[in-house]
């Protein structure tokens, strides 16, 4: 459950600019208050462009159920995160034995996370007898090839998560709100693998310049990679996260999930925007889980200075539906907001435009 001002909830409302954002944001509001993910579903049901599948994921017991998991078998869950902590919720209901977690993050290797020990994906080896339960949503490719190089028998590894992820590729573009202009100076936070930006690029051929905030290492080789071989213009990789100041934090998790924490195994450099960037900045996109509010505050002056267009991600954590489109309009309050929502996995992927 999470606190909202009735005052707040209506002037965001009466800055919703379309019928379809006001509809998203009553969902997305009711999914934030009550855990019921028939909101989620509303959503998805209704305004994910390109969709054709009937199947949309709304929540974990209902995907767990498809699996006819057997009470007999021993399990342990890959995932000591939030996925990881609904699955076993659902699966100690219905009497299922869960030996532990595992997790890559040594901090969590270090404690209990719901009561269980939390394993190395190596300790796997030495259990045998154990069914993996794949509890992540967006790598468990790669999750399920890294541990078949540990020897570890396919046969033991179950995904979670039988929907395929769909994301309509419109997502921080949507051609009905986002108009370019000349000499466009676009920030990407959160570049991950630089997609969005070349999206950018070969939707706004004349822009000015590409700013790229990436702490992930690999991740920047990776961008850098891409962009020498296709010998991209004009790009400006940063290598730092963003916040509301200059700070040095942690990072947990890798490739498009990494998150900053106040603990973890790496160190990374934050800074705020406005003292960082001297460009007259006309679009910013953020898709950085859940650090959105901080790096918003971050940015004020070249928010309140140059009126940049806006396109961030609104739904990591539970307040952000109301937290940030409340921030933004107490900095420019003529800005006209949008919701649009893009994916038909856990009703992520709802961007908030500000224009």
């Amino acid at each position: 459950m999470i606190n909202i001002d009735t005052e707040d909830v209506k002037d965001i409302y009466e800055h919703l600019e379309d019928e379809e954002s006001r509809d998203i944001f009553a969902n997305r509001l009711m999914l934030s208050m009550t855990d019921d993910w028939k909101f989620a579903k509303n959503i998805v049901g209704k305004y994910l462009r390109g969709y054709t599948s009937d199947r949309i994921f709304t929540g974990i017991e209902d995907n767990l159920r498809e699996l006819n998991l057997d009470p007999q078998w021993e399990y342990i869950i890959y995932g000591a995160g939030m996925f990881g902590r609904q699955v076993y919720n659902v699966l100690q209901n219905q009497g299922m034995c869960i030996k532990a977690f595992c997790d890559v993050d040594r901090q969590k290797q270090s404690e209990k996370y719901c009561g269980l020990i939390v394993l190395s994906p190596e300790d796997l080896i030495n259990l045998p007898g154990t069914k993996i339960l794949l509890a992540v949503w967006n790598n468990s490719k790669d999750i399920r090839n890294n541990l078949q190089r540990l020897q570890i028998d396919e046969k033991r590894i179950i995904d979670c998560f039988l929907i395929e992820n769909y994301v309509d590729k419109n997502q921080y573009f949507d051609s009905g709100i986002i108009k370019f202009g000349e000499k466009e100076v676009f920030l990407d936070c959160g570049c991950y693998d630089f997609e969005t930006s070349e999206t950018f690029l070969n939707r706004c051929p004349d822009y000015k310049k590409i700013i790229c905030f990436e702490p992930d290492l690999n991740n920047r080789n990776n961008i850098i990679k891409k962009i020498h071989n296709k010998q991209i213009r004009d790009i400006v990789i940063q290598p730092y996260g963003v916040w509301d100041k200059n700070e040095i934090l942690f990072m947990t998790g890798n490739g498009s999930s990494a998150m900053v924490t106040e603990t973890g195994d790496e160190q990374v450099e934050m800074v705020a925007l406005d003292k960082i960037i001297s460009d007259r900045v006309t679009f910013i996109k953020m898709d950085i889980e859940g650090a959105e509010l901080k790096a918003l505050m971050g940015a004020k002056n070249i928010i309140q200075k140059f009126h940049p267009k806006l396109a961030i991600c609104a739904y990591h954590k539970k307040e952000d539906i109301v937290e940030i489109p409340k921030y933004i309009l107490s900095l420019v309050p003529e800005y006209k907001l949008y919701l649009r929502h893009y994916s038909n996995y856990f009703a992520t992927e709802t961007v908030l435009y500000a224009i």
